[in-house]
């Protein structure tokens, strides 16, 4: 059985065939070659092997393959710039954002404690208003930053250094008095912040906005609007605007201060 197998099959690549060419109209014969299915394999086979050995001796031996490295150089080289400049962007960005989270924390949390109250060394601002000493008993009349409510109240003993004020979100946060901003930037843990020196050595602190509106060197008027209410920093439970008013480097009650 295994014998008629291989013999039929051995007499199918032997088989010939016949190609021949005729002309349209008067069917003369123009052209005619016989071959068989060992023919084809073999020719086929050989015309690979030639253009195989024809493709690599033109990419190998001609400036072709000079043209394909340089493109791919270039190429590479611009993403690698590409790549250098974003690093360098975010580096420094980081360095902005390190430079004001220190600057921050030198006015919020270099501290020390006199008579239940926590202290701060934000006077490096008092040489914005260096004519203007504090009187004594001077209470000033302060507007609102935000219309709303206390929801949370002045409590050294709790380290909470001021108010919390909730009103509706994207509300407009507005300066308490004319002053000039002293910090405007971001920290983890407040989010969006601002720090406003006024005349009588008096500092209002803006945390947790959603935007802030204002620069640091900024001169801005009494009920102005400075930042939009939010809820921005790690420390915020919800949109509201965390409020400080300190007075000679103290933290003071606002609501003694602020009509709410």
């Amino acid at each position: 059985m295994k014998m008629k197998i291989k013999k039929n099959f051995r007499e199918k690549l032997e088989k010939r065939y016949q190609i021949v060419l005729r002309e349209d109209k008067t069917l003369a014969e123009t052209f005619r070659i016989k071959l068989t299915l060992v023919n084809v394999l073999i020719i086929s086979f050989s015309l690979f092997a030639i253009g195989f050995f024809l493709s690599f001796l033109l990419i190998t031996k001609t400036p072709i393959i000079y043209l394909t490295q340089e493109v791919s150089s270039i190429e590479l080289q611009k993403a690698n710039r590409n790549l250098m400049q974003k690093v360098n962007e975010l580096e420094i960005e980081v360095k902005k954002l390190e430079k004001k989270e220190k600057q921050l924390q030198s006015i919020l949390e270099s501290v020390n404690w006199q008579s239940k109250e926590k202290k701060s060394p934000y006077f490096f601002a008092q040489n914005i208003a260096p004519n203007v000493q504090p009187k004594a008993n001077f209470t000033p009349i302060f507007k609102s930053p935000l219309a709303g409510i206390v929801s949370k109240e002045f409590d050294p003993l709790m380290e909470h250094y001021g108010v919390d004020l909730v009103g509706k979100e994207n509300s407009p946060v507005k300066a308490i008095a004319r002053a000039t901003v002293v910090f405007s930037g971001w920290t983890p843990n407040n989010g969006h912040v601002l720090v406003l020196q006024h005349g009588q050595n008096f500092v209002s602190i803006y945390k947790h906005n959603s935007t802030i509106l204002k620069k640091e060197g900024n001169f801005v008027q009494q009920g102005e609007t400075i930042a939009i209410n939010g809820n921005s920093g790690e420390l915020s439970t919800g949109p509201h605007l965390h409020f400080e008013l300190w007075h000679n480097g103290t933290a003071q009650d606002p609501e003694d201060f602020v009509g709410f």
